[in-house]
């Protein structure tokens, strides 16, 4: 059950027997969630931001929101985990995926001087509608692409949700990473 749940553990839903389904997120390389209108992406998105949220304190767990239809994510704006507001503007996503990308660089480094990626709080990037941020801020691309080759291992995790699994917004390099 969620009450022994642990770290980073994600409610996935229940299965035919009725029991709980979970998944640890640092067991899997990232998150993609697809799919058209209607469907549950943001019923799903819901429940990984509260289970992770409710298992893991702020000083442990970090959330960076990305939402810039504005319609979902800012329900989470008084969050504690909140490392930043939630982005919901195209001007803001670009230097906040550059801070990630130092961030993530950043970790690498102590990592290489005998650190280890526990050592780090970690930190989950979520991204509602990433056709809306690739199409409005297509110069977060190639920091999205090395993000999502290289933060895991710096104890940093991506959730990406999108209506739009279109190869012109998940790419090659995108979907080999999710």
């Amino acid at each position: 059950t969620m009450r022994k749940a642990a770290p980073l553990s994600v409610l996935l839903g229940k299965d035919t027997n009725g029991d709980i389904i979970t998944a640890k997120l640092s067991d899997l390389p990232h998150l993609l969630i697809a799919g058209t209108t209607g469907s549950g992406k943001s019923c799903a998105l819901n429940s990984f931001i509260t289970s992770l949220a409710c298992y893991n304190k702020p000083a442990a767990l970090g959330f960076i929101m990305f939402d810039l239809k504005q319609t979902e994510l800012t329900t989470f704006d008084e969050l504690p985990h909140l490392e930043a507001p939630t982005i919901t503007n195209a001007d803001e996503a670009a230097p906040m995926f550059r801070a990630l990308v130092r961030e993530m660089r950043s970790r690498y480094e102590e990592i290489k001087k005998g650190a280890s990626p526990d050592d780090f709080k970690t930190l989950v990037i979520i991204i509602d509608e990433l056709a809306d941020l690739v199409t409005q801020c297509p110069e977060v691309k190639p920091h999205l692409i090395e993000l999502l080759a290289k933060a895991r291992a710096a104890n940093i995790f991506l959730i990406v949700a999108t209506q739009s699994p279109r190869a012109k917004i998940l790419d090659g390099a995108t979907l080999a990473n999710l």
